[in-house]
């Protein structure tokens, strides 16, 4: 399984000598690293550049701004994995991240996509770390497609995507739409293309909080809160005329939600309101909610 790690940098010099070390100190090495410059400032360009000397595995990608989704596509361009692993320019990863993803899809080789938990940290050496433990999220296509766009990953540094997958994806349309926030494009594509999902519980990749983060602590405001979702509209009904897929899987809702290992309360409830809104008649209606009640409190498995 060849691996492809994939950095998206714009304007975070500072950072990105970190961020490249931190793929090269692998326990388990990469086979290639792809460093995206965004169109970033001669300054910034420059300390990039000097990030991508430190190997010979480390291949600069340098074109104009196009925001973080076009990143992704002009380093999958120039990559070749069969497993990608996504990281931002101002984040870093642990020395064991890649081996422990490895090991897990060799364990597991039906899963397409890992998410895997974070620390924050600052430059004031606080460390926040949520605990939660590691679980088979399993499929979430009914759930993507019937709401449109449901949230079942992580952030971008804490991905790791088969190339199957990202080849369903890709090309998104508009990409100037995902200036930032790109990973809601991976997680909700992901899902659209029917990827087994797992989530893997240990911290093992490292989330830096500065001035400058391009979406953490910052105010959504109405506009753009309107538009993201737009867009993540916009990527499953392309997704879906791209796959084939019917208007609605609505009869598929008892056997995807059998798929997640021990399904949370927030998820039963997601797959419940599903049901609940779907144009079916009433008795069809009761048979989906009875069984996602047995799957839920009785753990049947019909």
């Amino acid at each position: 399984m060849r691996t492809t790690c994939l950095i998206n940098h714009y304007n975070y010099g500072e950072f990105v000598g970190e961020a490249v070390s931190s793929a090269l100190a692998q326990t388990h090495p990469l086979d290639e690293i792809i460093l995206v410059d965004d169109g970033s400032s001669e300054e910034h360009l420059a300390l990039a550049k000097a990030a991508a000397a430190q190997s010979d595995l480390v291949q600069l990608v340098n074109k104009p701004n196009g925001g973080q989704l076009s990143c992704f596509q002009a380093g999958l361009e120039a990559s070749d994995g069969d497993l990608v692993f996504f990281l931002d320019g101002d984040d870093r990863w642990t020395p064991n991240y890649v081996q422990r993803v490895v090991e897990l899809l060799r364990e597991r080789p039906e899963v397409d996509f890992v998410a895997t938990n974070q620390r924050e940290f600052s430059a004031e050496g606080t460390k926040r770390v949520e605990g939660r433990p590691s679980r088979d999220r399993g499929k979430s296509l009914v759930l993507c497609l019937e709401k449109g766009g449901v949230w079942v990953g992580a952030p971008t540094s804490c991905l790791a995507i088969r190339r199957p997958i990202l080849k369903k994806i890709f090309p998104v349309p508009n990409p100037e739409g995902w200036r930032v926030c790109a990973d809601e494009a991976l997680v909700y594509g992901s899902s659209i293309a029917n990827a087994h999902k797992y989530f893997l519980g240990e911290p093992l990749v490292e989330y830096r909080i500065h001035d400058n983060n391009s979406f953490f602590n910052k105010k959504d405001t109405p506009e753009r809160a309107f538009s993201r979702r737009l867009e993540g509209r916009r990527l499953v009904e392309h997704m879906r005329l791209k796959l084939a897929l019917p208007q609605t899987l609505i009869d598929l809702v008892h056997y995807e939600f059998r798929t997640i290992e021990e399904p949370t309360r927030e998820e039963f409830q997601a797959y419940m309101s599903i049901v609940l809104k779907a144009a079916v008649p009433l008795m069809r209606k009761l048979r989906l909610i009875s069984d996602l009640m047995r799957t839920y409190y009785f753990r049947s498995n019909i």
